[in-house]
């Protein structure tokens, strides 16, 4: 009985549902929601909506919302504004579409990123598309000259674990689905000691909640500073690199056109093809229980593996994620630096990214996909991983 009463109940909401696609359709206009839980998602998606608007692929009068509030507010101002000059009929605003009584989500227009698109030419061949206001660059720049830093001459870094997480009910869910992504900030003090002692600065870009304990000059932590929405934006922004995991604030570097390492990638194509060809990154390995040995990446893509997104997934096929060294991570580190100063662009390629980027275009689902440069050092380092 309860069951049909359901049915009966879905009723109203289905001709509402179709009463509003209709008028949408009427007045040419389309709903985007987008993700405002996330500072990842609030970097890219925004950025690949305004790609997506230039080469004309969105045609339709776009409304966007939030599901949820986002978690910056300071990033969303920068964006409403924004795509409000790019004639966007932006709401921008609370929307919560998972709780709402009426579940509309059929009106919503997917937003279709594709990691084959060709971001990386518009990455890397445009200006960060938003901008702070003169007050804003005015209290970042006080923070810097306090902090002893200059723009360009110091890098960010962090690591991905289960303390950004305030609400239990979200902890308890990347606790049971993305564990694997996780690693231990001093996996990466060999790198940020080796940059600190070049001359380099270092901001570790953590939570409140986590503390280095570092004793070094050249590192600042800043979650122990005076952390804000403001903040976290304007140090990304005036840093010379980013080094960390493929998570939001390497997203929020790409949006600022910073070149990246990300390192623990995973999956290990990593998602959204948002990358600059300037970015080097290493994978974290899989290593087969039943076949006692590491899977190349030939085995990962044949496998469907690079899709595996959950703990579940590796658990079931008997699979342990395995997080870079220390040492790997300070091989794609010196490698960037090296990049850098030589000013390497995606003009020369050595062997070991023509051999990535075969075996990449091999399968259909993975071709012409956009991604970083893997570390050539990685992969002589693994020399199992392309065979």
């Amino acid at each position: 009985m309860l069951f049909v009463l359901k049915r009966i109940m879905m009723i109203p909401i289905i001709l509402l549902s179709v009463a509003a696609n209709i008028f949408l359709n009427i007045f040419n206009i389309k709903l985007i929601e987008l993700r405002g839980d996330k500072l990842g998602y609030m970097s890219f998606q925004q950025d690949i909506l305004k790609y997506l608007k230039s080469k004309n692929k969105i045609k339709k009068n776009i409304f966007i919302f939030y599901n949820v509030p986002p978690v910056n507010l300071v990033l969303k101002d920068m964006w409403n504004k924004k795509l409000k000059e790019n004639n966007f009929l932006s709401l921008l605003r609370k929307f919560n579409t998972k709780n709402n009584l009426f579940k509309f989500k059929k009106i919503f227009l997917n937003l279709d990123i594709k990691p084959n698109e060709n971001y990386q030419s518009y990455i890397d061949s445009t200006l960060p598309p938003i901008k702070f206001t003169e007050s804003q660059e005015e209290l970042g720049e006080n923070f810097l000259k306090k902090m002893q830093l200059k723009e360009n001459h110091f890098f960010c870094f962090n690591n991905r674990d289960s303390t950004q997480f305030k609400s239990k009910n979200i902890l308890k869910y990347y606790q049971n689905n993305s564990s694997h992504r996780n690693f231990p900030v001093i996996d990466l003090k060999k790198s940020v000691l080796y940059l600190a002692k070049s001359g380099i600065s270092g901001v570790f870009y953590g939570f409140q909640n986590e503390k280095l304990n570092w004793d070094e000059e050249k590192i600042i932590d800043y979650p122990l500073l005076y952390k804000s929405d403001l903040l976290d934006i304007f140090l990304i922004s005036k840093c010379k690199f980013y080094l960390g995991p493929n998570s939001g604030p390497m997203a929020l570097s790409t949006l600022f056109r910073k070149p990246t390492i990300q390192i623990n990638v995973t999956p290990v194509l990593g998602t959204a093809g948002y990358f600059s060809k300037r970015d080097i990154f290493i994978p974290k390995k899989l290593f087969s229980i039943s076949k006692n040995r590491y899977l190349t990446l030939r085995e990962i893509l044949s496998n469907g593996i690079n899709s595996y997104y959950t703990d579940e997934k590796f658990q079931n096929d008997g699979i342990k994620v395995v997080n870079n060294s220390s040492e790997e991570i300070l091989d794609a580190t010196s490698e960037m630096i090296n990049n850098l100063d030589d000013n390497l662009q995606d003009n020369k390629k050595d062997i070991e990214q023509k051999e990535f980027e075969k075996i990449i275009n091999s399968f259909s689902e993975t071709k012409d996909y956009n991604l970083p440069k893997i570390s050539s050092l990685f992969v002589k380092r693994n020399s199992y991983f392309l065979n």
